[in-house]
């Protein structure tokens, strides 16, 4: 059985998710492979920027990329050709369910008419659906879609995602292994919100393509063709300012990525999560902005001055709506 360290681990994690460099402009699709969460305000951007070069404010409405209600019900951005994975693959094994959840698909339809509605009017329209968790599972069947500007959320009519739905939850959970791993079933019926009998069947059909590596005395799961990759991934290096829920900093990698108690409960607060200062792949501070404000507050011990300039260029070079000279990166201490 192979043993990976913390800091492998994290190595791995940052090179698989692209941010030791950045991909040539325009290749977004390949950059949102992973889903990108698209937390307000605008994370899904700020994710595309940290993978991909030349990336601007509406890069998100880019024809290779669509929106759809991912795991646990969150706006994610992702390429328009992995549609069904991001779909069909969150849809339950029950056959009935299914059923159900088509038909009432068919009344959002209905109710949008061929054209785009608020979501809140739809669930009016459909009071067989009645709330908001049980559209967000109505959306899985992929026959409508969600557009979300970070105010207001619409559905539209979509082509229906072609693929088998079977084949859409293993590629899912092939793409959360390869991201997010090493990692647990548990995770899995987290992250994608099933249940834990769905998870374990994933997780069995797999079987074949799954190796157990132990992790700070932990046995998890890692895909068997990525071991390779963790064992001589080289240690991150560089800066970075990911944004709230970025797959980097996912609440599932947190308690590895993040140890200390203290930072622990800054990177992931009950209120909206905040970014993240990430130097060499490490959290050294979390970060919320309004406009092109940021306010940066580091985590016990870190010498901001080393940084600091570093991190004012950063915030120079996100993708954000005004002039970039015009930022400005306001420092809080203990």
């Amino acid at each position: 059985m192979a043993k990976l360290d913390r800091r492998k681990v994290l190595s791995y994690r940052y090179q698989v998710n692209g941010l030791q460099g950045r991909l040539p402009e325009g290749d977004l699709a390949t950059a949102a492979r992973s889903g990108l969460q698209d937390s307000a305000p605008r994370s899904g951007v700020l994710s595309l920027h940290a993978r991909a070069e030349g990336v601007e404010p509406d890069s998100w409405t880019s024809r290779q990329l669509v929106q759809v209600w991912g795991p646990r019900g969150a706006v994610y951005v992702v390429p328009k050709s992995d549609l069904a994975t991001f779909t069909l693959g969150l849809t339950p094994r029950d056959p009935d369910r299914i059923a159900e959840l088509e038909k009432k698909a068919k009344q959002v339809l209905r109710a949008l008419d061929g054209r785009p509605q608020r979501h809140s009017a739809v669930l009016k329209r459909t009071p067989t659906i009645g709330h908001i968790r049980e559209l967000l599972w109505v959306s899985t069947t992929g026959w409508f879609l969600p557009f979300w500007d970070a105010s207001t959320t619409a559905l539209y009519p979509a082509e229906p995602p072609d693929g088998d739905a079977e084949e859409a939850r293993l590629d899912l959970a092939r793409r959360f292994l390869h991201y997010l791993g090493p990692t647990t079933t548990k995770a899995l019926q987290w992250w994608t919100d099933s249940s834990a009998e769905d998870a374990s069947q994933t997780m069995a059909a797999l079987g074949p393509e799954l190796a157990t590596v132990q992790v700070a005395g932990e046995e998890v799961l890692m895909l068997a063709e990525d071991i390779d990759a963790a064992t001589i991934a080289v240690p991150p290096a560089g800066l970075h300012l990911l944004p709230p829920d970025d797959v980097y900093i996912s609440r599932l990698c947190g308690p590895l990525l993040v140890p200390d108690g203290v930072a622990y409960s800054r990177l992931y607060p009950k209120a909206p999560n905040p970014g993240a200062v990430v130097v060499d792949g490490e959290v050294v501070a979390t970060w919320r902005r309004r406009g092109r404000r940021l306010t940066v507050i580091p985590f016990p011990g870190v010498k901001t001055g080393d940084m600091a300039e570093d991190v004012l260029e950063a915030a120079k070079a996100l993708p954000l709506e005004g002039d970039p000279d015009s930022t400005v990166v306001d420092w809080y201490a203990d």
